[in-house]
């Protein structure tokens, strides 16, 4: 499509109506109309200063697009490439920014397993064993760039969520104001007859109180297995016989105080710096 001519000053007739009779228009306030390449931000302009115009300048605007319309018919072919090349580079773009998205994700997807790799041949170094740094696992050092194993907090994982003991549950009651206020009345005068009825009862939501599951975990984490009472620590269990209570393992697991919620620790994320 020949989209050169498109933003040429037009011919302009003396008034709208009457047949062009030569000079030109200027649709950009007595300035030459852009090329194609200024036309994305002079449109943009001229949109922006919809809403803003006053009224005689609205009229005037619509005066001018009117001459434009007036004029000769390679004029009017030459908005109407216009219109068609805008939308066109409208529908691009919109392909294309889908294009650019997938490509982030299939790059974050490409980073995010050579992270993994990484941090797992990390991991499997053994621990640094002397420095300040004793104890910890080793940094792998490029020249200007370092990769470490970085320790993240422990984190709850829920394998039953309605499996969560009541004590670990939160509840958003919600309830009309007038019946919030027969309850609350209720209360103080212990008069049952302002208690709301059936109908009124308040919606309640139940939800699962992180922070509190969380400590209860942590606090039950490392005492989380106990010495066998059974006879496998009196040493008086027949040999290849295992211990029923612990099946030879010497030690116990103490239920969790919140079942249906596991405690995830010892994990590591990987730091590039």
């Amino acid at each position: 499509m020949n989209t050169a001519p498109i933003f040429e000053q037009l011919p302009m007739s003396p008034s709208v109506g009457e047949a062009p009779t030569g000079g030109s228009i200027d649709l950009a306030h007595k300035r030459p109309l852009p090329t194609l390449i200024e036309a994305e931000e002079w449109l943009q302009e001229l949109v922006d200063t919809a809403g803003i115009a006053t009224p005689e300048q609205e009229e005037k605007l619509g005066l001018v697009i009117q001459e434009a319309l007036a004029v000769a018919q390679d004029k009017r072919q030459a908005v109407a490439e216009a219109i068609l090349h805008f939308e066109e580079q409208a529908e691009f773009a919109k392909k294309y920014s889908k294009d650019i998205a997938e490509r982030g994700r299939r790059f974050a997807k490409i980073a995010e397993g050579i992270r993994t790799w990484v941090l797992r041949y990390i991991e499997r170094l053994p621990v640094v064993d002397h420095g300040r740094r004793a104890g910890l696992l080793p940094v792998l050092e490029g020249h200007t760039l370092k990769m470490s194993a970085r320790a993240i907090a422990n984190q709850v994982q829920y394998t039953s969520p309605g499996s969560i003991p009541l004590e670990y549950q939160t509840a958003t009651v919600t309830v009309p104001a007038i019946t919030w206020v027969k309850i609350m009345r209720a209360v103080r005068s212990v008069d049952e007859s302002l208690l709301p009825d059936s109908a009124e009862m308040p919606a309640v939501t139940y939800g699962i109180d992180g922070a509190a599951v969380k400590k209860a975990l942590e606090d039950w984490y490392p005492f989380r297995d106990q010495p066998c009472p059974g006879k496998c620590v009196e040493g008086r269990m027949p040999a290849g016989t295992p211990c029923p209570k612990c099946n030879g393992r010497g030690k116990i697991r103490m239920e969790s105080p919140v079942p249906g919620a596991e405690l995830i620790v010892g994990r590591n994320t990987l730091q590039v710096r």
